[in-house]
């Protein structure tokens, strides 16, 4: 309240460039923190983490509904008629039904694979079931198809491809609408939790640390499924918003 009431004070010209000098501090901050989880942890940067094996092993899970909820994740994640949602990384597309059901007809899903054999795949899926709102796109890793925007980017198991986060992090902001959200779900980092091997999950901080270094607005953990971590992180930053409503003042 202290801090707030001394911008309040401060003339438009100086607010306007503090806070964008803030911006830039915090995110000075956001990739030191970052460096040094990492360094700790022992950590090394990731990108193609990801193996066959697990891919298949979650495809041929009958339980998957059971622990994954994939409809409650959509609802959650605010998925329903009309949305344009990215399923980044869809693997063996097991969402894609569920995210076909939830944007209906005036809703658009964009299957995102960057592995030759999985688009083919993806894409006998989509036409066996008859997807008519789905398309399937190979892409390069960390990036998007077309040039339009989306209300929603999921990751579902797949954060971990991104090999260089923050730059992917901050195109795929980019390219959400106002008030649009990037939507990570990921194994909890628990041995003692069946899923795919430890090296293949992250923990919370390290994507909320690189959601920050690209702009994202503040996360929201919700404490849904029995097996994973599920966040959602708004593309609209207030430090973002703050900065632009100043902007051309100074």
């Amino acid at each position: 309240m202290v801090a707030a009431s001394l911008i309040t004070d401060l003339s438009p010209l100086r607010g306007g460039r503090e806070r964008r000098q803030q911006s830039a501090a915090t995110r000075l901050w956001v990739f030191a923190a970052l460096a040094l989880s990492l360094s700790m942890s022992g950590c090394a940067r990731r990108g193609k983490v990801r193996t066959r094996a697990s891919i298949e092993a979650l495809a041929a899970d009958p339980a998957r509904d059971v622990w994954q909820l994939p409809d409650q994740v959509l609802s959650a994640a605010g998925v329903g008629p009309g949305s344009v949602v990215v399923d980044w990384g869809s693997g063996d597309g097991y969402l894609l039904p569920h995210l076909a059901a939830a944007v209906g007809p005036d809703g658009l899903v964009f299957a995102v694979e960057f592995e030759a054999d999985l688009v083919e795949k993806l894409r006998a899926r989509v036409q066996a079931s008859t997807l008519s709102n789905v398309s399937v796109h190979a892409v390069a890793e960390g990036e998007l198809p077309g040039t339009g925007q989306f209300d929603r980017i999921l990751m579902v198991d797949a954060y971990g491809e991104l090999a260089e986060p923050v730059g992917s992090l901050e195109r795929m902001r980019g390219r959400l609408k106002p008030g649009g959200l990037l939507v990570v779900v990921g194994h909890k980092p628990d041995a003692a939790i069946p899923g795919p091997p430890m090296q293949e999950r992250l923990d919370t901080e390290t994507v909320i640390a690189e959601a920050r270094g690209a702009g994202f607005g503040e996360a929201k953990a919700l404490d849904l499924l029995p097996r994973q971590w599920l966040l959602l992180l708004p593309g609209d930053s207030p430090t973002a918003i703050d900065s632009d409503a100043t902007a051309g003042k100074d």
